[in-house]
Order: structure tokens, then C-alpha cells, then sequence
């Protein structure tokens, strides 16, 4: 009985071992494993951030090299002798120390500005004109200021700029060519400088709200109808010294009610005053003019006209100088060529009186 009680006690304690050791055993793969799942917890947590880090530096790797790609493409259509500043493209000319504005690379610009000088190889260069047609039809332009240097404003250089309001310089413009600023709708004033020699056809027609005009003494070239159709121009200065004006200049301005033609201009071209229709009453052709042009009063309101000597040739089956001035009542002659005129007038109704 005795060592029967023995050996089941012996039993009892090895089973209490055994289990004690795989408790243990249990405790330990446990503790390995959750040591393992921490592990990989703080692995995972510190990835995103190491990746996020790496697609931003990706990121402004890319940005950069797509800002070094469009310089590098900027660049690269841009020719050997030419600069761009504020979307303006400029040509150098190195034979003549100068440069011009060539293009323009956007199409709605609103304030133009023309620089004074442009920087080519570390030299600077003077702005000194606007080629053909650079702002030809941009009609988002609202206004130009022109380099101190400009000489030159090109034919159509702003032609059809129907919103420009205006214009402004101190520049030394030479010459304006043919409708550099014409069917400019907004545009009402325009500062011509002293300076200037040439003005090309058509440089200012057809700008509506333009109102009053001085054109200086030092202008030797006018080309045709350079205000026609300026429809609200009101008040024209002729600067004592210009010495000419231009065929059909005045055409269909109505609102010229009166015009002081100086001495330096001896002639009065053809069309000059057409359908100047705000010239009514009396009006005096100073004695400095010594020829005018066909119909160049046609169609105005003057009922009394003042002629200087010379102005009906001795063979006067030519002369329309005065056609179509169907209000005139009264021409006033030298006294030495009314013969002349009474001949010229015989069969209508225009008195022919001395002076």
C-alpha cells in the first residue's frame, strides 16, 4: 500500500513538471511573437513616411526638370539674335547697334509695354523700331507705351487694335507707317512729337473717337486719307513749317468746323476736306496756296469762298478744285482774274465778286 502511495505521488509531480514546462514553453513562442508583431508594426509605420519622402523628392525632381526643360525649350526657338522679355520678341541688329520688336507670343495682351534697350551677349542695344504687323487685330490691347528710343512704328503695327485707349511716349518718332494705328476703335488722343517727318496712308483712319490732332512743323511726307474717317475729329493744329498735307486726309471727318492752314503749305491736295461737313459759312484759302486739288472741298457746307491769285489756271476746262460744293453762294476774287471766273461759274448760280 505504502509504495503503491509512493509511485502514484511520483506520477502526480513528474505530470505538474511536464505541464509547467510547456506553460513555459507557451510563454516564451508567445513573447517571440508579439516582440515580432511590434517589430513589424514600427516597420510598417516608418515606411510611408521614407516612401512619401521619396515621391517628393521625386516630385521636385520632376518639377525642376520640367522648369530646366521649358527654359532649355524657350531657348531653343529663340535664334541667335534674339531676346524675349514680357512675351515680346526682339531682334538684334548687330551692323547697326540697334535692335526691333519682331513678335509677339501671346495672344491677349492688355498693357504693352516696349522697352528702351534689350541685352544681347551682355551688351545693351536701343529699341529703336516695331516691325510690319506686330499687334496687328489684338484687339485685347488697351494701351502702348513706347520706348524713349522708338523712331520707327511700322506699317499695320497696331492696325485693327480695336480696344487700344492710348498711346504714350517719349519717344522721338521719325515716321509712322501706313495704318500703324488705323480702325484703333477706343483710341481719342494722340500726341504727335516734333521730330517727326513721315506719316503713312491711312496711319490714323477710321479711329472713331479720336478728337483732336497736332501735326508738327518738322513733317515733309503725308500719305493718303491718314485721318479718314475720323468721324469725331474736332480740332486739327497745323503747325506753322509743315509744309504739306495729304490726298483725301480729311475725308469724311465731320466734326472739322474750322482749320487754320499756315503759310508753309502751298498746296491743298485732291479730296483733302471731302464731306467736311462741319465747314459751313466763310472760309479764306490763304494766299501761301498756290494749287488745289480736285473735289477738295466736295460736299462741305461753305456758302462763301475767299481765293487767293493763280488758283483757276488760264486753261481751266481741268479745274474741279471746287466741284461739288453745292452750297457756294459767293466766291471772292482778285479783282485781275474775275473774268476768268465768271466765265468758270457761267450757267450757276455763284456770285462772282471782288476783293
Amino acid at each position: 500500500m505504502a509504495e503503491n502511495n509512493n509511485e502514484n505521488n511520483n506520477e502526480k509531480s513528474g505530470n505538474k513538471r511536464f505541464i509547467a514546462v510547456i506553460v513555459a514553453i507557451v510563454i516564451v513562442v508567445a513573447a517571440i511573437v508579439t516582440c515580432a508583431i511590434i517589430v513589424g508594426n514600427k516597420n510598417k509605420s516608418s515606411k510611408p513616411a521614407d516612401s512619401t519622402t521619396e515621391e517628393v523628392e521625386a516630385e521636385d525632381g520632376e518639377d525642376a526638370s520640367e522648369d530646366a526643360d521649358e527654359e532649355e525649350e524657350e531657348d531653343s526657338y529663340l535664334e541667335e539674335d534674339q531676346v524675349m522679355y514680357d512675351d515680346i520678341i526682339y531682334r538684334v541688329d548687330k551692323s547697326a547697334n540697334t535692335a526691333f520688336v519682331e513678335s509677339c507670343e501671346i495672344y491677349d495682351p492688355k498693357d504693352v509695354v516696349i522697352r528702351d534697350t534689350v541685352e544681347l551677349d551682355g551688351t545693351e542695344y536701343p529699341v529703336t523700331s516695331i516691325n510690319d504687323s506686330v499687334f496687328n487685330g489684338f484687339d485685347t490691347i488697351l494701351s502702348v507705351v513706347l520706348g524713349e528710343n522708338i523712331e520707327n512704328v511700322a506699317d499695320d503695327a497696331f492696325y485693327s487694335c480695336y480696344s487700344l485707349k492710348s498711346v504714350s511716349s517719349d519717344a522721338k518718332l521719325k515716321t509712322i507707317g501706313a495704318n500703324a494705328f488705323s480702325a484703333c476703335d477706343e483710341l481719342d488722343k494722340v500726341l504727335l512729337n516734333e521730330g517727326l517727318e513721315y506719316i503713312g496712308d491711312d496711319a490714323f483712319s477710321a479711329d472713331p473717337l479720336l478728337t483732336e490732332i497736332t501735326l508738327p512743323s518738322t513733317i515733309d511726307t503725308l500719305g493718303a486719307t491718314v485721318f479718314m474717317d475720323c468721324e469725331k475729329l474736332s480740332k486739327v493744329t497745323l503747325t506753322d513749317g509743315i509744309s504739306v498735307l495729304g490726298d483725301g486726309m480729311f475725308t469724311n471727318c465731320y466734326e472739322i468746323k474750322s482749320i487754320t492752314i499756315p503759310s508753309s503749305i502751298k498746296k491743298i491736295p485732291e479730296e483733302c476736306f471731302w464731306s467736311c461737313e462741319g465747314l459751313k459759312g466763310a472760309f479764306e484759302i490763304p494766299a501761301s496756296i498756290k494749287e488745289v486739288g480736285d473735289n477738295a472741298f466736295y460736299d462741305t457746307y461753305i456758302t462763301e469762298l475767299k481765293v487767293p491769285m493763280g488758283i483757276l489756271p488760264a486753261d481751266d476746262s481741268q479745274f474741279s478744285g471746287f466741284d461739288g460744293m453745292d452750297d457756294l453762294v459767293t466766291i471772292k476774287v482778285p479783282a485781275a482774274e474775275k473774268k476768268k471766273y465768271d466765265e468758270y461759274y457761267d450757267g450757276y448760280d455763284v456770285k462772282v465778286v471782288t476783293y
